[in-house]
């Protein structure tokens, strides 16, 4: 993990935060359930603010992080900015996830006609309620 913060002033005095945060994360991809390590580059722009009221007060391209009295614990921002890097649905590229085990890929023939000759074997759970039905019929 790298980043570099910068801490200054804009041109209303308000306290800003400036920088970036770049990291690989091994996270669990949602395609194959392995893990897939996601690169991740978070630019930072905040507003540091006492307090939620000055906060509504900035325009709305501006990011604001309301800090109170107590000092700022950077690695909880880091952190946080992390997270919100994140993307929602983490996954290798196409053609990249693992094959679990027990789990076929891919197909082939003989196999789609295997579980279709099975298919035909197993009796019919609903050949009761057909019975049922042809008797009704027969009654009326």
């Amino acid at each position: 993990m790298s980043y570099e913060l910068c801490f200054g002033r804009d041109l209303e005095r308000r306290a800003l935060l400036t920088g970036w945060v770049r990291s690989g994360l091994w996270l669990v991809c949602q395609r194959c359930l392995g893990e897939v390590r996601i690169d991740v580059d978070a630019s930072l722009a905040l507003v540091l603010l006492k307090t939620e009221a000055s906060a509504s007060d900035l325009q709305p391209e501006l990011e604001s992080l309301v800090v109170g009295d107590q000092p700022l614990r950077v690695l909880d921002l880091i952190e946080d900015e992390l997270l919100l890097a994140i993307p929602a649905i983490p996954r290798h590229d196409d053609g990249q996830c693992q094959t679990l085990p027990g789990v076929v890929r891919e197909e082939s023939a003989g196999s789609v006609e295997a579980e279709a000759t099975a298919a035909a074997e197993r009796p019919n759970p609903f050949a009761v309620l057909g019975a049922l039905k042809d008797q009704g019929q027969g009654d009326a």
